[in-house]
This record gives structure tokens, C-alpha cells and sequence, in this order.
């Protein structure tokens, strides 16, 4: 036994195993019934594009029975019935449908820790940025990062909020109140979610002293010499 196809195909025979010679082949009468002949391993290259693709399994016999033999198409459809003679090759036809690799899953997280945030852009104007990491795994169990088709917000913009490019969650000094909000995101109709704490600072910032007033430590600069003012410290 042997497989073979007569395209340039997008999968490749890894094996063909015998289960039965074909002398051993059950020559019953009985219409109704089938009896497993061989197997095939067939791999899907990577190039392979979605399409239904017909191969060839092939017989040689080399018996000396003769009648019918019946190979079943592997798709459930009739079998083709070959007429034997020793020496000659037969062949029957399937078909195998080479299908996407769907996404199952989508998972999102913050990269470099974390999902927390510290909201000092609202007292130094400077933004804060985290950056997003958004991964998928498919039907074939392959993981991979999303770098596009992705769509994305923040469930509350006054808590922080999203890059456009989906690529960064960020706080600015629009921000003016800390919480927890959610990274959302959307990729081919799978949804994930985020939660971001952020701590917002109370404004304005209030100081205070322990000592409210502080002096020059006398004889830190008397007697002519050149020294510099030493004061009094104290706690904030």
C-alpha cells in the first residue's frame, strides 16, 4: 500500500500502514460490510491554505484471488470497487479539507509587573505608560503575541487610558482620580479583560514641618573664618 496525489499538495504522507493483505480480505458476500485495510498519517505543512484537497490511496496486488475489493473513501463517502488481477495496481480517491487555525483564547496582561499604576503625572505632568501584552492560542494549541486586528478601551477614561494602537495603558494629568478600571480588548470576536489599579495622589499636596522655624547654629560662622551657615534641621 501506498498514498500518493497527483498535485502539489499542502500536506505530506508520513506513513502508510497495512493492517490486512489483501489475500486475507474477507471474500463474504455481505454488502454491508467493511473491513479497515490500511491507515494513513498525513501532515499539514505550514504553507497549507484553507481547501479541499483529493489524494490517492494505491494497491498493487500481488495475490492470486481474484473478485471485487472495495477501498472506502476516508470521508465517509461510497467505496470504489476494484476488480483484482495479480500484478495490477488500483487506487481509490479521498478527500482531506485543510480548515484555518481559529483562535480559542485571547489573554491580556501588563508587561514589566504588576497591574498597578502610580498616578504622579497628575503632579509632574509627565504620563505614565505601561505597556500591553495581548496573546492568543489557537485551535492547534499554538501560542503567539498579537501585534495587529486588535480593539481595545478602558472602562473608565478618568482612571486611565488606552493608546489608540492598542499597544499602551497610560495615566496623564486628565486623570483625576485613582480606582480600578478594566483593559478591554477584542480580537476576531474574542473578548479579554484587565484589571489596572491606580493610585491617584490627593491635590494639592499639603507639607508640614515639625519645627516651624529654624535658626543658625551659633559659632558655625564668628571668629573671622570662612565656614559655611550651619541651621537648624527638622522633619517633613
Amino acid at each position: 500500500w501506498k498514498a500518493s496525489t497527483g498535485l502539489v499538495a499542502p500536506f505530506r504522507f508520513g506513513s502508510v500502514t497495512a493492517l490486512r493483505d489483501l489475500e486475507d480480505v474477507d471474500d463474504s458476500a455481505d454488502n454491508n460490510r467493511s473491513e479497515l485495510l490500511c491507515t494513513i498519517r498525513v501532515e499539514v505543512l505550514e504553507s497549507a491554505l484553507p481547501g479541499a484537497y483529493s489524494f490517492s490511496v494505491l494497491m498493487f496486488d500481488d495475490s492470486n484471488s481474484q473478485g471485487a475489493r472495495a477501498i472506502s473513501s476516508p470521508t465517509n463517502g461510497g467505496a470504489a470497487v476494484l476488480n483484482t488481477r495479480k500484478g495490477v495496481t488500483f487506487s481509490g480517491v479521498g478527500d482531506i479539507h485543510v480548515g484555518t487555525d481559529v483562535v480559542q483564547g485571547v489573554f491580556v496582561a501588563l508587561t514589566e509587573g504588576p497591574a498597578r499604576m502610580v498616578n504622579i503625572a497628575a503632579i509632574s505632568g509627565t504620563p505614565i505608560v505601561r505597556k500591553i501584552l495581548a496573546t492568543s492560542v489557537t485551535e492547534r494549541g499554538i501560542i503567539k503575541e498579537i501585534n495587529s486586528g486588535l480593539l481595545c478601551n478602558s472602562s473608565d477614561r478618568r482612571v486611565m487610558e488606552v493608546s489608540e494602537n492598542c499597544e499602551q495603558v497610560l495615566v496623564t494629568k486628565k486623570q483625576d482620580r485613582g480606582g480600578t478600571a478594566e483593559l478591554r480588548i477584542l480580537h476576531q470576536s474574542i473578548n479579554a479583560k484587565q484589571k489596572v489599579d491606580v493610585w491617584f495622589p490627593i491635590t494639592p499636596a499639603t507639607v508640614g514641618l515639625e519645627t516651624g522655624m529654624l535658626r543658625l547654629v551659633e559659632g558655625t560662622n564668628s571668629n573671622g573664618l570662612e565656614c559655611d551657615k550651619v541651621y537648624q534641621r527638622t522633619k517633613a
